[in-house]
C-alpha cells in the first residue's frame, strides 16, 4: 500500500469567516505529525539495520499517536461550533470537511505503519532464517542428528510465522481500507443529514409564512363582512328616509288648516 500525501487544507473558513485559532493550530499540529511519521516511514524502509529501523517505527507510531489525538480534537472542535470564531452556521460545514479530509489522511498512515511493520516482521523472520540455514550449511557432517532435527524444526516454525504474519498483513490492510470506506459513507450521511435539517428549516419557515397568511385572510374575510352589514344598515336608514319624505310630501298636508285666499 503506497502512502498518499496528506490533503493540506486552507487554514481559513472556506466561507469568508475568520479561521478558529484553537482549530488552526491544531490542524497545523496533525500535518506536522503526519509529515514527520511518513518521513520515519520512508526511511525505514531503506534501512537494513533491524534496530534502527525498529526505532525508526516507534518514532513513526508516536507521531500517528499524535495526529490521532489531533484528529480527535478537531472533530471536538467542529462539534462545538469552533470555539465560537465563525464556525456556526456554514463553517460549521467547512470545519467538518476538513475533519474528515484529517481522518482519511490518519487511515492511511495507519495502513502504511502497519504494512511497514508487517514488512520488518518478514524481514526479521528472513534474517533468522538465513543464519540458521547458514548455520545448519556450515556444521559439516560432525553436526548430529537431533541438532539437525531441531533446525528443521526451527526452519519450519518460522516459516509458519512468517505465512501467518502475512496473513494478518492481508487482514489488516483490507480492515483499513473497509474503514476508510466506512469513514467515506459517515461523511455522506453526515452530509445528507446537513441537507435534511436545511431542508427541514425552510419547510418551518415555509409553514410559519402560511399561518401568518391564513390569519391575514381571515382577518381580510371578517373586515369585509363587517363593512357589507354596514353597508346594508346605511342602505336601510336611506331607504327609510326616502319613504318617509314621500310619505310627508303626499299625505302631509291633508290634514292642515286651508290657506288663506290671496286678494
Amino acid at each position: 500500500m503506497a502512502y498518499l500525501p496528506p490533503t493540506v487544507l486552507p487554514m481559513g473558513d472556506p466561507d469568508g469567516d475568520e479561521p478558529d485559532s484553537v482549530f488552526t493550530h491544531t490542524e497545523r499540529t496533525f500535518h506536522a505529525a503526519v509529515a514527520a511519521a511518513s518521513r520515519g516511514l520512508a526511511t525505514s524502509r531503506g534501512e537494513a539495520d533491524a534496530s534502527a529501523r525498529k526505532r525508526l517505527l516507534t518514532a513513526a507510531a508516536a507521531e500517528v499517536a499524535e495526529a490521532e489525538e489531533c484528529v480527535a480534537s478537531m472533530r471536538l472542535d467542529a462539534r462545538s461550533g469552533g470555539g465560537g470564531g465563525g464556525g456556526g452556521g456554514r463553517g460549521g460545514g467547512g470545519l467538518s470537511r476538513r475533519v474528515d479530509a484529517a481522518a482519511a489522511d490518519l487511515l492511511r498512515l495507519k495502513g502504511e505503519l502497519r504494512a511497514a511493520r508487517a514488512a520488518a516482521s518478514e524481514a526479521s523472520y528472513a534474517s533468522g532464517r538465513e543464519e540458521l540455514v547458514g548455520g545448519a550449511r556450515g556444521g559439516g557432517a560432525g553436526d548430529d542428528s537431533s541438532s539437525m532435527d531441531q533446525r528443521s524444526a526451527l526452519l519450519a516454525t518460522t516459516d509458519i510465522l512468517a505465512a501467518s504474519s502475512a496473513r494478518i498483513a492481508d487482514s489488516r490492510a483490507r480492515m483499513a481500507e473497509t474503514e476508510a470506506v466506512g469513514v467515506g459513507i459517515l461523511a455522506d450521511l453526515a452530509s445528507q443529514r446537513r441537507t435534511l435539517g436545511n431542508a427541514r428549516d425552510n419547510l418551518t419557515g415555509v409553514d410559519d409564512g402560511l399561518t401568518q397568511s391564513r390569519g391575514l385572510l381571515a382577518t381580510m374575510s371578517r373586515t369585509a363582512l363587517v363593512n357589507r352589514l354596514a353597508l346594508y344598515a346605511i342602505g336601510g336608514i336611506i331607504g327609510l328616509v326616502l319613504l318617509f319624505i314621500v310619505y310627508m310630501r303626499l299625505f302631509g298636508g291633508r290634514g292642515g288648516s286651508p290657506s288663506p285666499p290671496s286678494q
